[in-house]
This record gives structure tokens, C-alpha cells and sequence, in this order.
């Protein structure tokens, strides 16, 4: 069952992450900054995936993208099962704010470049944040079952 704190929770994470990504990738076409350093901003049309993986694929992205959303929404309450629900969101807010991208603009707005990593966008980051307490969680659990065990 969903709370009320956790859809308050839920849209918190969709809204906020797709609203900080929308903001920050129009900021970026609209003056294209070239700030420098070890962190630095710079306009980059991506018309791939991650790593530009798939590059000028854009129709195929955009059809594996919704096929993600429809399999994520088909999947909800199952999702809401699992303690680190949360995590799932930020992949969705990721996936949607990037698809936004994909059909408006044929491209994905990267901007955020941290030393030789490739270009990427707060889009990116909600995917990534959401895959990385996923896999820390899976991890914990494995960790403490497996101590449980010896004991």
C-alpha cells in the first residue's frame, strides 16, 4: 500500500529531479558556459546513450526509453515493495527528463564534464544514483545474510 508520505516522497523525487535537469539544460543551451577546472560546464549535444553508445540512434532511443517507462509503470507495485523503492524513481525521473530531450531536441544536452569521464546531465546523475543504491543495497543485504549464516 502507498502512503501518502510516500507519493509526497515519490513526486518530490520525479518533479525535483525533472525540473533541476530541464532548468540546468536549458541554462547551459540557452548561454553555453565554458566554466574550467577539474569540474567544468560545457554544451554537448548527445545523440547517443551513455558514453554516446548508440550515437545519431535517436528513434531507436526514444522507442527503448518508453519501452522502459511502460515496463516501470507496468511493474509499479511491485516496485513499492522493495525497500529501496526510492532508487527506482530516480532511474524513471532520469529516464523521462533525457527522453524529454531525445524528442523535443533529437539530442540529449550534456553539460557537467568531472576530469576524463565523458560529458553528462543531472538526468544522468538521478540514473546513476538511483543504480548505485540499488546495487549498495543488494550488497549490504548480501553481506549481512551471508554473516547471519556463520553465526
Amino acid at each position: 500500500m502507498v502512503t501518502k508520505n510516500k507519493n509526497r516522497f515519490i513526486l518530490l523525487i520525479i518533479f525535483g529531479t525533472l525540473i533541476f535537469d530541464q532548468l540546468t539544460k536549458y541554462f547551459t543551451r540557452s548561454y553555453n558556459p565554458h566554466i574550467g577546472g577539474f569540474i567544468s560546464l560545457t554544451f554537448e549535444k548527445n545523440t547517443g546513450s551513455a558514453f554516446s553508445f548508440l550515437s545519431g540512434q535517436n528513434l531507436l532511443l526514444v522507442f527503448v526509453s518508453l519501452i522502459f517507462i511502460g515496463v516501470f509503470l507496468f511493474l509499479i507495485d511491485k516496485i513499492f515493495l522493495e525497500k529501496d523503492y526510492y532508487a527506482y524513481f530516480f532511474i524513471l525521473a532520469g529516464a523521462i527528463g533525457n527522453l524529454i530531450d531525445r524528442i523535443f531536441l533529437g539530442y540529449v544536452t550534456d553539460m557537467i564534464n568531472v576530469g576524463t569521464f565523458p560529458v553528462f546531465n543531472i538526468a544522468d546523475s538521478a540514473i546513476t544514483i538511483g543504480a548505485v543504491i540499488i546495487i549498495f543495497n543488494a550488497l549490504k543485504e548480501e553481506f549481512f545474510n551471508k554473516k547471519k549464516i556463520k553465526k
